[in-house]
């Protein structure tokens, strides 16, 4: 938000305006957004990956009202009542104090990791465009994904128990094969994957990798969940009957 703040003092507004946009397309929606959902979703209520993803779209949603709130006041407003995540919340949006941006220590290395991620993944995606137009798929979430990455992007494989993810694909299979077919960042082999789809998650995997009808994350969250539910309903049963039998020694001795 540094070039934003840049443009304000410049009062240069269409170009603050048009880094919010920017942001909202590249990298929230087309991005974040689209792989996230998986999390928010599947994973359990209280899951420490599920938690961490909330509190990213807590702090987006609060700054972004702040940013939007002097060209988009009403629906700023509108956002700020019924936002409901802030315990010492303003009485208005304009009343609320400026965002802080997080100190990290090394930013400049994340961001340039960051960028060399995405154009990776940029490749990837162009790859899949022939199976999608000879329609061998009907999603990217049915394609496997054979990756040999460029000696500048090898550190890209420091990501690969979650590359599958993040590139919202059914498998993700890291080589060194230069044979493969080029792009800029690395050689890709794009193939359909012929696999079992989770029913609950709509991810694909091997059948190897199944626990019955549901993948084993599916299984694992499923598992708690029914947990909890009986847990609840036990507790329920024995407040029902605590009460009752509570109400029906008073009734007895009311007649005594």
């Amino acid at each position: 938000m540094k070039a934003y703040d840049e443009a304000y003092e410049n009062y240069d507004f269409a170009t603050a305006n048009q880094e919010i946009l920017n942001y909202f397309t590249n990298t929230l929606s087309s991005f974040y957004m689209d792989f996230t959902k998986d999390i928010l979703y599947i994973e359990d209520a209280n899951s420490p990956r599920r938690r961490q993803v909330q509190t990213v779209l807590y702090h987006h949603a609060k700054t972004m009202m702040k940013l939007l709130s002097t060209v988009l006041v009403f629906t700023a407003e509108e956002l700020h009542d019924h936002f409901h995540c802030d315990e010492n919340k303003a009485e208005s949006i304009f009343l609320e104090p400026k965002y802080e941006l997080f100190d990290i220590e090394n930013e400049e290395e994340v961001l340039a990791y960051f960028s060399k991620f995405m154009e990776v993944r940029k490749d990837v995606l162009k790859s899949m465009e022939g199976l999608r137009n000879e329609k061998l798929i009907k999603s990217n979430m049915e394609t496997k994904v054979t990756l040999s990455l460029k000696d500048e992007y090898k550190d890209i494989a420091n990501l690969k128990d979650d590359l599958k993810q993040l590139f919202i694909v059914a498998k993700v299979e890291l080589v060194d094969d230069t044979t493969l077919e080029e792009y800029e960042t690395s050689y890709i082999k794009v193939e359909k994957f012929n696999g079992v789809q989770c029913p609950r998650c709509w991810n694909y995997f091997d059948e190897d990798e199944m626990n019955g009808e549901l993948c084993s994350r599916c299984a694992s969250v499923a598992h708690r969940v029914a947990e909890q539910q009986i847990k609840g309903c036990i507790e329920r049963y024995i407040l029902f009957f605590l009460k009752n039998n509570f109400v029906m020694k008073n009734k007895a001795n009311c007649v005594i």
